[in-house]
């Protein structure tokens, strides 16, 4: 899963009324999403204040996806909303009841940073082959000093 921040803005000229905002990733948004995709709303702005803005982030798999932006408004009430994801603008226009605006995008695989091997020093096997004819020997010595130990 890789993190992907999406943020909404969205105002109106012409419309006073308090309206609800709703959003979806990846899932058509329905006309009325505030009565039937209840879990789709992210916000209502206050009568008098035509402005809205929403910030997530979200965990999403690499792949194309979409989000979905719309509000309750009518279409003699316009707004305008933009749509960024991760601080690019993807998609600007005008928004109401059943005309949503979508963004559209792909989400890349999240890269993981190689880890260099050491390199190794070029007189590495010698101390490797040394390390083991002392083992060996020291191996050989004990063998011995076991056997003897028995003849006692």
């Amino acid at each position: 899963m890789v993190k992907v921040k999406i943020r909404i803005e969205a105002w109106s000229y012409v419309d006073p009324w308090a309206r609800y905002h709703g959003k979806s990733i990846d899932e058509p948004l329905a006309s009325n999403f505030w009565e039937t995709q209840k879990d789709k709303i992210i916000g209502i702005n206050p009568y008098g204040r035509p402005r809205f803005t929403h910030e997530q982030e979200v965990d999403l798999p690499p792949g194309d996806h979409y989000v979905e932006y719309s509000n309750s408004s009518i279409s003699e009430l316009p707004w305008h909303a933009e749509i960024y994801v991760n601080g690019e603008l993807k998609a600007s226009g005008t928004v109401y009841r059943g005309k949503s605006l979508r963004a559209s995008f792909t989400v890349a695989p999240e890269e993981i940073p190689e880890v260099p091997t050491p390199a190794m020093p070029s007189w590495w096997p010698w101390l490797a082959l040394g390390l083991g004819a002392v083992g060996v020997a020291t191996v050989g010595a004990v063998v011995a000093y076991q056997e003897a130990q028995k003849r006692k």
